[in-house]
């Protein structure tokens, strides 16, 4: 079992946050430390003490440790931990050009384009998204790179016209928002099984947003299932009455409740308290407490 201890504290003097302490355990056996006095003590696999060197004390250790040898159980948590994505997709902030691959996508997943370019060296992963989008976006097609530039590429969407079977292609930001929204969310799900052995776990900020219910659910029950299966790993936030009720009835979800200048309360919410009405009916009528 890998244990992780990180503690930032705030600098008065200089208005800055220093890592006052950063650990990290493989069964109770040191891996990393990083005490107050800034010198980092690194450990090798079979435990024993390895190098010692001085460290920033803005950054964290585990991140600026180059893989190595005799500290492969380090090099799996730094994968691992690359492997939790935080995103609040915003379609309108997605950019139609990308000017290199890019291995992890953007906070507002604004560089869906250059995330893309990078998934898409797997010619399996670029089929199966396709063949996915195919059976959710009506008339979707096929992706495709065109040079933008040197080293640019313009992503394009083709959808495949009715009347004459022909295929008309599209810029991937003169898509619509709901249309890059799906395409962004599946591709997520995607990705977050591509390696059976460093699963993601993806974190997502309102992923129902500029999409009808009808978009959502499948996308949702997929994501649901596979959690279940042990695929990957979610946690979502949402203010959505069909995400509520999907995730507290399940029940996989936890209510958030901030009081003015009071901190965030959370807790499990009981099957009891529906009250013959749904969690979501119960929130707005504002008796979830009552």
């Amino acid at each position: 079992m890998i244990e992780y201890e990180l503690s930032v504290g705030h600098d008065a003097e200089e208005g800055k946050a220093r890592v006052a302490h950063e650990r990290l355990f493989f069964e109770d056996h040191p891996l990393l430390r990083l005490e107050k006095g800034g010198e980092v003590f690194l450990y090798r696999d079979d435990f024993s003490e390895g190098p010692r060197f001085p460290a920033h004390a803005s950054l964290s250790a585990v991140g600026a440790i180059p893989p190595r040898g005799d500290n492969t159980r380090l090099t799996r948590f730094q994968k691992r931990l690359k492997r939790i994505v935080i995103v609040q997709p915003v379609p309108p902030m997605m950019f139609g050009e990308s000017p290199k691959a890019e291995e992890i996508p953007s906070g507002y997943l604004e560089n869906y384009t250059s995330w893309y370019r990078f998934l898409s060296r797997d010619q399996g992963v670029a089929f199966q998204l396709m063949s996915e989008l195919k059976e959710i976006l009506p008339g979707f097609d096929y992706f495709k790179f065109e040079a933008a530039g040197e080293k640019h590429r313009l992503l394009r969407i083709y959808f495949r016209n009715e009347q004459d079977d022909r295929s008309v292609g599209y810029a991937f930001h003169e898509l619509s928002d709901g249309q890059r929204m799906l395409i962004a969310l599946y591709t997520l799900l995607l990705a977050a099984g591509m390696d059976e052995n460093c699963p993601y776990t993806l974190c997502l900020d309102e992923p129902e947003n500029f999409l009808a219910l009808a978009q959502i659910q499948p996308w949702l029950r997929e994501l649901y299932d596979r959690c279940n299966e042990g695929e990957i790993q979610a946690l979502l936030i949402s203010h959505h009455p069909e995400l509520i009720d999907y995730l507290l009835v399940s029940p996989v979800g936890y209510w958030f409740e901030r009081q003015s200048n009071r901190p965030t309360r959370i807790r499990s919410i009981d099957p009891d308290e529906k009250k013959g009405l749904s969690f979501s009916e119960i929130i707005a009528r504002g008796w979830l407490n009552g």
